[in-house]
Parts: C-alpha cells; structure tokens; sequence
C-alpha cells in the first residue's frame, strides 16, 4: 500500500516552485510529502548550513544549490533575502520545478517565502508551501507548556522599534534574538555585553527586574539536546548579561493569571449557553 501511495503522490504535477520546510532536524522531521518533491525538482535551494546539508539524503546533493555563500558578514539582510528571492525565481523560470528548502517551517520568520509568495505570481510561476516542524513547535515541547489561554509571539526587535507592549497575563515569547537590533548579517561577529540593552529597557517597563525568563533554544542538527537559560530580566543585558550565545528565542511568562469578566464567565457556565447557540 505505502508504494501504491508513494506513486500516487509522485503523479501529482508540482508547482514551479516548492517552498519546503526541513523542520529542525534532518532528516527525521522531513515530511514524506517534501521528500517526495524534493525527489522531483530539477535544483535545490537551501539556506541550510553547510553542516546541515551532510545530513541531507544523499539523492539530493547533485542537484543542491547552496545559498550560505550570500550571508557574508555585515552585509544586510535585506539585500541578502533580495538576492535569494531573485536566484530561486530565476532558477524556476529556466527549469522548474524548483524547491527553496528552509529551517523548520518555510512561513515562520522567513522573509525569503515571503519575497516569493509576493513576487512569483508577478512572473507567472506558481507555487506551494510544504509544512515543516518549526522551532515553535519545538520550543514549547521543551518547555513543556501548552498555548492556552494564549500566547503572545513577537519579532524581538520589531517589539523595541513599534513600542508593542506586551500583556503580561498571557506567556510571550520572542524570536529573532540572535539578530536583535540590527539589520545585518550578524554572523561572524561575537555578541557584546550590551547587546541587548535597548530590549531588556523595554521590557523593564512592564516586568519586574526580577521576574524570571528563559532563553530556550531547541536541538538542532549537531545540538543533540535542547538548552534551557533561566535568569532573571535584570540579566538580560550589562557585564551580568547571561546570553552567551545569542541562539533561539527568548520565553517570558506571564507576570500574572488572566482575570475572567464574572459577569461573561457566568454566562457561558449556564446550560443556556449551549442551548441557544447550538443544535444537536
């Protein structure tokens, strides 16, 4: 049957260009239904590391097109992503199907899906996004806490520049550390004391100094098992400052619980509640 499946799914006509996420490792959180794409597209384009890449299948490497070399140190981003966007496009206007294959989930903090999704359709190509596990899946398995009553995810530098203020009776994590506060290729460059000062001053303004965070950073390919930071806000910046290494993402808890409105709460405990919104 599994055979059966797999040809089925092989029949299937791909887009010019399939946005595929690998999930956090490889290859055991590669979909079948990516793996199956990926057998099929003519060029690979993968923003995986170097050493990411050696644990993909072995099928795939002729075909590999690696776009590591673009994220040369202090160059922007933003131009980064534009030259990414404008190699995969132009790659499947000659030759599709193409794939972009990208850490955990292809529309999770990517800007590069994103450039696609927007330009693709203005050059007539087609194209479909495959699903993969993402690092927020993964970090709320390795802090083991469910999302409800809700959850709050932010960009940690577009939190400090758009002055969002956080609720804080409901959990907040915030992604995008390791990039906090420029917009530049950070790579290669060692993280100073005082690099997360402008954060740790927003965020002062609505927790106390000593209310706990955690930096949690999920296994990876050759980080076999998660790391959990817990430290206290006041620790987020200065010659304290605890983040050694700027990886994953930075989980606050809520400072305190939610305070239901006893009026609405009443309501919907009533047994009226079920009977006049619904019907069996």
């Amino acid at each position: 049957m599994s055979n059966e499946m797999h040809r089925s799914h092989s029949s299937i006509p791909l887009p010019a260009i399939c946005l595929i996420g690998s999930g956090m490792q490889i290859p055991e959180q590669l979909t079948l239904e990516s793996l199956d794409a990926l057998r099929q597209c003519h060029e690979i384009y993968s923003i995986l590391s170097p050493a990411e890449q050696e644990h993909l299948p072995e099928e795939f490497s002729p075909r590999l097109k690696s776009l590591w070399p673009l994220y040369k140190p202090g160059a922007p981003r933003a131009d980064v992503y534009a030259s990414e966007v404008e190699t995969i496009l132009e790659a499947a206007a000659r030759h599709a199907p193409v794939a972009y294959l990208t850490p955990g989930h292809p529309i999770v903090f990517d800007r590069v899906t994103q450039g696609i999704i927007t330009a693709a359709p203005t050059r007539g190509l087609t194209y479909k996004i495959f699903p993969g596990i993402s690092s927020l899946d993964t970090m709320l398995v390795d802090l083991q806490r469910d999302i409800a009553p809700g959850i709050q995810i932010y960009d940690a530098t577009s939190m400090v520049v758009a002055h969002i203020e956080p609720r804080v009776d409901l959990d907040c994590l915030l992604f995008q550390i390791a990039v906090f506060g420029t917009t530049y290729v950070a790579a290669g460059y060692q993280t100073l004391p005082d690099a997360f000062a402008l954060l740790q001053a927003h965020l002062l303004q609505f927790y106390p100094p000593e209310h706990e965070v955690i930096q949690v950073t999920s296994a990876f390919q050759g980080k076999p098992a998660a790391h959990l930071n817990h430290f206290a806000l006041q620790h987020l910046s200065g010659p304290e400052c605890r983040i050694q290494v700027p990886s994953g993402s930075l989980f606050i808890p809520r400072l305190r619980s939610l305070t239901p409105d006893p009026a609405l709460l009443a309501q919907i405990r009533h047994p009226s509640s079920l009977e006049n919104s619904y019907r069996r």
